[in-house]
């Protein structure tokens, strides 16, 4: 059985500190251009804040049971719309890109026929001077934590960090990091409660 040890947890707590210091995330400038780099999954949505290539912050959340039986345009379009409320402070009166890897969010503004909800988001977005690019699914910088692809990407990272330092419980470490572990869904399914 494996077990989560003094180590692994002072390791998981660096890792945890590096990615919330210096040089990770940077002040933001006004004078440069902003972009916003959004993602949606079944279950959850997530943004990055960024200048020149450098995060100034990162945003994410599950979305509720309603918002989960949405079209993934509107999905995609909950991302834009979380970040822009969530950073308001920083983007309202300065023009910026939001970067999506979702074609149908770039004509939104374009889009004819709307529902009401779409129409509140369209007054909603009225307010901002903004371009929505449409990038490859890889040229989306933000970590799509929460698709299978990347978290198995993210367990096998681990994995190999932990490979390093084979001993009785690195290797139970490895078998419960391999996807194809039966384990590893469960845990997926408990994480998406």
């Amino acid at each position: 059985m494996w077990e989560w040890s003094k180590r692994c947890h002072t390791t998981f707590e660096g890792l945890k500190e590096a990615m919330t210091e210096e040089p990770v995330l940077v002040l933001p400038n006004h004078a440069k251009v902003f972009e916003v780099q959004t993602n949606a999954s079944d279950f959850a949505i997530e943004e990055v804040l960024m200048q020149e290539r450098h995060p100034i912050a990162f945003e994410s959340r599950k979305l509720n049971d309603t918002e989960r039986k949405y079209t993934v345009q509107e999905k995609e379009m909950i991302a834009v719309i979380h970040c822009l409320c969530t950073w308001r402070h920083y983007l309202l009166g300065s023009r910026f890109l939001i970067k999506t890897d979702n074609i149908a969010t770039s004509y939104f503004q374009s889009q004819k026929k709307l529902s009401p909800k779409q129409a509140r988001w369209q007054d909603f977005l009225a307010e901002f001077d903004y371009s929505v690019i449409k990038v490859q699914s890889t040229a989306v910088d933000t970590h799509e934590l929460t698709s299978d692809t990347n978290i198995n990407q993210s367990f096998r990272s681990l994995r190999d960090i932990w490979r390093r330092e084979s001993n009785p419980t690195t290797e139970a470490m490895f078998e419960f990091c391999d996807p194809t572990n039966p384990q590893m869904h469960v845990m997926k399914e408990q994480l998406n409660k």
